[in-house]
């Protein structure tokens, strides 16, 4: 396995201090947004499968990476949730976060169908503004300490346009299938 090292107002702010700065302004917040997107086929999400909450990733280094989700009306979730006022859930935003952070951790292998991420613990979970149909979301996960045994220690935060909806810490390991 290859190794490499290593806000809380909804004013707008940048995406993550200490990344390569990632144009939020220029990213539609309409589902066209997903033109914007590359995908990265050969790095399957746990199950071998697109990452079903995810359309794609729009950048990723050693230390970073930044995924987009379109919340569209035509998701099954928002019929229950809530009727008349639709918002998307917080568990589902968790996981979209969290399959951007299973792809990057599986660039980290030289084989990475061989690989599955397993989520350890997520802490320090803040919802900071709702996330509705038509807007579009932007995770950054970025790694905070340094990656021993495969396992990956990430500060995930979500925007929609340069507010911060979301933030929380992610624990995964990687391991062989």
């Amino acid at each position: 396995m290859k190794t490499k090292s290593s806000s809380a107002t909804a004013a707008p702010v940048a995406p993550a201090a200490g990344l390569k700065r990632i144009n939020l302004a220029g990213i539609a917040t309409t589902a066209p947004a997903a033109k914007a997107a590359k995908t990265y086929p050969e790095l399957p999400d746990p199950d071998g499968q697109v990452a079903a909450l995810v359309e794609g990733i729009l950048e990723m280094s050693d230390h970073h990476v930044a995924g987009l989700k379109n919340v569209t009306m035509n998701e099954s979730f928002f019929v229950g949730h809530f009727p008349g006022e639709p918002v998307m859930p917080g568990v589902l935003q968790i996981e979209a976060m969290a399959q951007v952070g299973g792809i990057f951790a599986l660039s980290f292998v030289e084989d990475p169908q061989n690989y599955s991420t397993y989520f350890l613990k997520i802490d320090n979970v803040k919802f900071r503004q709702k996330v509705v149909p038509g807007d579009t979301l932007i995770f950054v996960n970025k790694i905070i300490e340094p990656i021993r045994r495969g396992i990956f220690i990430m500060k995930g935060t979500g925007y929609v346009g340069n507010r911060i909806v979301i933030e929380a810490e992610l624990m995964a390991q990687i391991q062989k299938k």
